[in-house]
């Protein structure tokens, strides 16, 4: 009877630390969300001039970025500012949220 209670009691206490760590880990994701602008550009530029050129994205294995590179450089000086990929941001985020 006490091994029994015992078993009962163990399985509650697995079934609450397993509940426990998956909602940790959904927020978590919630509130990880996108790259900043700052942290791509500190990733991807191997020069470190501040910008982001079509090679440096192209090295990164960026596909969706480099195929997007001459939407994203909204000036068309061949580079992607922070600025630029902030704006790039914003307007996916507004698109998301019409959705």
């Amino acid at each position: 009877m006490k091994l029994r209670k015992l078993n009962i009691a163990l399985v509650i206490c697995a079934g609450l630390a397993i509940s426990f760590n998956a909602n940790a880990q959904n927020e978590q994701r919630e509130r990880k969300g996108p790259p900043s602008a700052d942290k791509i550009i500190e990733k991807l530029d191997t020069d470190k001039d501040g910008k982001l050129s079509l090679e440096e994205v192209k090295a990164d294995d960026r596909k969706r970025m480099a195929d997007n590179f001459d939407k994203i450089d909204s000036d068309g000086d061949g580079y992607i500012t922070k600025e630029e990929l902030e704006a790039m941001q914003e307007k996916r985020k507004q698109k998301m949220n019409k959705e």
